[in-house]
């Protein structure tokens, strides 16, 4: 069963989930199309499987693909304790350069967040301040870009940023594409992002986001900024905005998470 709804308009009977008969309530977010979709099947869960979602206003097929040894770990903050995810994979059949994945409970009826890219292969324009090279930063050539990150619940659980940062290598070292993940902050989450490892790009001298640092901190280095405010503890961080700057994964945390990942997993 199908419902395709709009942002809080799901309704699911619960009662049809049911781990006997292995059946799964499936209900995600998809950002393509700013709506929630919910999918009741039969799940055979030590199986791979693809599945369609739904259908998008585009037209195009919203199709997910389970596999049930692409996994995670996100933090219980309750208890400070790490639990594991399923990673759904979620792309269109029109456009393969979207990559969306979905932060699942092992019995795939809880979604905690998820993390939608673009690869190279994404067919729409890309903007231009993501696109083009950061010799400095090692940004040079083929990118995933980090469209948008998403923790449906941040009180309680941590670890989507790490995962998904995680997962974002996984994916350009298994699709040989070069360690380069970029993406834009929004308003407030800069903090965050910059204690997860992430690093600022700071702007060139005489654009509106070059113009805003030098006139709120008087300085047009993000990542300067961003550690004064970390250490300085008399600043209201809640109220830090250094506007809609680029950001990357620095190489190095790229290789530690490379030789994490090139480990054997333990069973």
């Amino acid at each position: 069963m199908i419902i395709n709804n709009s942002i809080g308009n799901i309704y699911v009977n619960k009662s049809f989930c049911s781990n006997k008969q292995n059946v799964c309530c499936i209900d995600i977010f998809n950002p393509l199309d700013n709506c929630y979709y919910s999918h009741v099947d039969r799940f055979d869960l030590n199986k791979p499987k693809t599945f369609i979602m739904g259908q998008m206003s585009s037209g195009e097929t919203f199709n997910a693909e389970y596999n049930p040894d692409l996994n995670g770990e996100l933090i219980d903050k309750t208890t400070n304790k790490k639990f594991p995810v399923n990673i759904l994979t979620c792309t269109t059949d029109k456009e393969p350069g979207n990559i969306i994945y979905q932060f699942m409970s092992k019995d795939l009826n809880r979604n905690y967040g998820y993390v939608w890219f673009t690869t190279p292969e994404r067919k729409g324009g890309v903007p231009k301040i993501l696109a083009k090279d950061y010799a400095e930063e090692q940004i040079i050539g083929d990118r995933l870009i980090v469209e948008y990150l998403k923790n449906f619940d941040d009180v309680n659980i941590g670890g989507v940023g790490r995962l998904a940062d995680k997962l974002e290598v996984k994916y350009c070292l298994d699709n040989n594409i070069p360690l380069n993940i970029v993406s834009q902050a929004k308003t407030g989450s800069h903090i965050a992002h910059f204690k997860r490892g992430k690093r600022f790009i700071s702007p060139e001298v005489g654009t509106v986001d070059y113009n805003h640092l030098m006139l709120r901190y008087n300085n047009s280095n993000p990542n300067e900024v961003l550690e004064n405010i970390i250490n300085n503890s008399d600043i209201e961080t809640s109220n830090i905005d250094l506007g809609y700057i680029t950001m990357y994964l620095p190489k190095e945390i790229c290789e530690k998470y490379a030789n994490e990942l090139r480990q054997p997993q333990k069973k």
